[in-house]
């Protein structure tokens, strides 16, 4: 720890897949034993939840997702850190 600490920690964070290289994306994303696929499958009785969900957490206005993330926090199941 303490050779660690005297070369210094990097962090790093990424806001897309677009800013990786091929190694970070492979061994972040892509490799198979490490990745797991969640299947969403929307139909006519979810669609409208489903745009309302992508639009507050994708959207422009910043307030409404961080009430989602607020409200929800506690009730993660898979969380991608």
């Amino acid at each position: 720890i303490l050779e660690i600490g005297r070369r210094g920690v990097q962090i790093k964070r990424f806001k897309g897949l677009g800013e990786m290289n091929a190694k970070e994306l492979f061994e972040t994303t892509m490799n198979p034993e490490k990745r797991k696929l969640l299947k969403v499958d929307l139909n006519e009785d979810n669609m409208v939840d489903a745009d309302r969900i992508f639009t507050i957490l994708m959207g422009d206005v910043v307030e409404p997702r961080r009430q989602f993330i607020e409200d929800n926090a506690l009730n993660v199941r898979n969380l991608d850190v």
